[in-house]
Order: C-alpha cells, then structure tokens, then sequence
C-alpha cells in the first residue's frame, strides 16, 4: 500500500526542470523513463520519453480536456479548467492517496506554444495561491514542469513529459525518490493507448 501511495503522489513531484545529469531509470513498452536530481531540491525530477503514433495536436488536445487526461493520469482524482485565455490555462486538480496518507491538491498555470517546426510545448507550473486548498487535502506548492508534442513524421510524434516538484507533507524524500518511475510510465502509456486508439 505504501509504494502505491507514494507512486500516486509522486507523479506530480520532484523542483526545477532544469534538473542536468539524467539517467535511464526504465526502458519498457516502447517508454523510457529517466532521473536526476536538481540542485535546488532533494526530490528527484523525471523525464518520460515515448513515440505515439498521432499528430502532436491531437495528443496536445487530449491533454487540455481536463477530464480526460485526469482519467489518463496515473493518481489524477479530479481536475477542473478555472480559466482560459488563449493558450494560457489555470486549472485545479486533486490527487488520490491512501490512508494514513492525505490526498495531495494543486492549483496550476500552463501555457501552449506552437513552434515553427510543427512542435508543441505546454509548459505547467504551480500558482499554490490562485486556489484555496481542500480540506483535508495537502497543497502541492512547487512545481515545475513540461509537456513536449514533437512531430517526426506524418503520422508520428515523440511525446516528452518532464516534471520537477516536491510533494509538501511529511514525505522524506530518501523514500519518495523509490517510487518515483511508476507515475510517468504509467501515464505515458495510458496517452499513447487513448491517442493511437481514437485515430
């Protein structure tokens, strides 16, 4: 039970994306899923790499239709959009753990850049005062993170999702680093089957 609720709380987790030094951690299912440690933080930083046979901007649509991807996302309880404007999106989600573990809540910024070679690049951060907290809930405050949609050929895409964040509480971070290659690989896998399947 415990590796299960740290693996849902981890999958939002681990402070600057800008973490260097990445090592291959797992190589499964056609996703590779890669470590590092930021300077500025003890929790490690992922990065999940897969190719999904869709256009970046039906995988970038999935992603924006927030019940959707709460469905994808491996721990996602809920997720609501508070407000769009343009490409800029504020959206609030909770995340599911078990007792004696509290649920983990996070309010959030994005903001979605089309590039001149046809890729998109959604970038997520935390905005921990833009929404109360839920009771009984623990705030998710640091948080830092991307989603990249890059096309390779007509029918192909190389997905790229990397997060940096820390996931607030008691979790010492010796013990959630364990847990911390599951909820990407989970949830890379879940994007590829939907996309690849809706074609």
């Amino acid at each position: 039970m415990a590796y299960r609720i740290l693996t849902v709380i981890l999958l939002f987790i681990s402070l600057s994306s800008h973490a260097e030094n990445w090592e291959l951690e797992m190589d499964k299912e056609g996703i590779r899923v890669f470590l590092s440690t930021p300077q500025d933080s003890s929790f490690k930083a992922y990065r999940a790499e897969t190719i999904i046979k869709a256009l970046p901007g039906a995988i970038a649509s999935i992603l924006a239709d927030m019940s959707l991807s709460c469905q994808l996302m491996y721990g996602c309880k809920q997720a609501r959009l508070i407000k769009q404007q343009g490409y800029d999106y504020w959206a609030y989600s909770q995340i599911k753990a078990a007792w004696p573990v509290s649920d983990r809540d996070l309010s959030i910024y994005s903001h979605a850049e089309l590039e001149e070679d046809g890729t998109i690049v959604v970038k997520v951060s935390a905005l921990p005062e833009n929404v109360p907290a839920a009771k009984d809930h623990i705030r998710i405050t640091k948080l830092d993170g991307f989603w990249k949609f890059i096309p390779i050929d007509s029918q192909t895409t190389q997905v790229i999702y990397q997060v940096a964040a820390e996931p607030g509480g008691s979790v010492p971070a010796w013990l959630a680093n364990k847990f911390v290659v599951d909820g990407p690989f989970e949830t890379l896998k879940a994007f590829r089957q939907h996309a690849e399947a809706i074609k």
